[in-house]
């Protein structure tokens, strides 16, 4: 078990204990922030609108991680899972994709 999980359910139990013997002033614990995690949405918007201004052509999958500073895996990987939603992307050619409104 992690350091964090230990501690997470550490103090989970030290606000139960205290929360059963009457302490008036209670902390209540912090969740956990999540690892590395941010929301979906702003890359969905950069990859959306880098394709917008990529034109007809479209642009590969190792241009886009280059140019939004992520890695090649990670958008590879959002092509093939929340990309393939959104009906505008089109695959022009292996590992290229285009905008088409």
């Amino acid at each position: 078990m992690s350091a964090a999980a230990r501690a997470k359910i550490s103090a989970a139990a030290k606000f139960r204990w205290a929360k059963r013997k009457g302490k008036k002033s209670v902390a209540k614990p912090v969740a956990a922030k999540a690892k590395g995690r941010s929301p979906g949405a702003p890359l969905k918007e950069r990859i959306v609108g880098t394709l917008k201004s990529a034109g007809n052509s479209g642009a590969t999958v190792k241009d886009l991680a280059a140019k939004l500073g992520k890695s090649y895996g990670n958008v590879s990987v959002w092509f093939h899972t929340t990309g393939k939603g959104i009906r505008e992307i089109k695959k022009v050619e292996p590992g290229r994709f285009a905008w088409t409104s």
